[in-house]
């Protein structure tokens, strides 16, 4: 019940996009974006990290895409996010194979130039310090995949009690 929360989230942000935007595209495709990869983590992930992961790109899809226009500003792309999210699938797919360097760095890189295009307005050229922001939480979300596997992807049942050693 408590997973439904997040299917319920993408449609609530729906509605609430559609009546400060009035853009049935740009409505759908959010709608289409968030609402079918929150039924694919509610239904098919195993994975807690990126469904964690997904729900926070939810939250900054939606404030990039509601707050410029509450504030009266011009609108940002939020087609980064948008990436980033759809970007979460494979990842999840892969995440216990040793291709999924690939979409994890994919993911932080689109975050991170969603977040540089949206500061790129109020920062001018120090938003390139938001790359150096994202970096060492990317970073961390690396080395603590992979602490205590050395060079190998950490199987299942290791991610697992890597988790319950790393609380004690």
């Amino acid at each position: 019940m408590i997973f439904m929360a997040k299917v319920l989230l993408a449609i609530i942000g729906t509605g609430l996009l559609y009546l400060v935007e009035r853009n049935l595209f740009n409505t759908l495709l959010f709608f289409v974006i968030l609402t079918l990869s929150s039924v694919y983590f509610v239904v098919f992930s195993k994975n807690r990290k990126i469904d964690t992961l997904h729900t926070l790109t939810i939250i900054l899809t939606f404030a990039a895409a509601v707050l410029p226009k509450l504030k009266g500003a011009g609108s940002y792309s939020v087609a980064p996010f948008y990436l980033a999210v759809l970007t979460l699938v494979p990842y999840d797919l892969t995440y216990y194979k040793k291709i999924w360097y690939i979409f994890w760095f994919s993911f932080w890189l689109l975050v991170s130039y969603g977040l540089y295009r949206i500061t790129w307005f109020k920062l001018g050229r120090y938003s390139i310090l938001v790359f150096l922001v994202i970096a060492p939480i990317a970073l961390r979300d690396l080395f603590e995949r992979r602490k205590g596997c050395g060079r190998k992807v950490c199987p299942i049942s290791d991610e697992r009690t890597l988790d319950d050693e790393s609380k004690s």
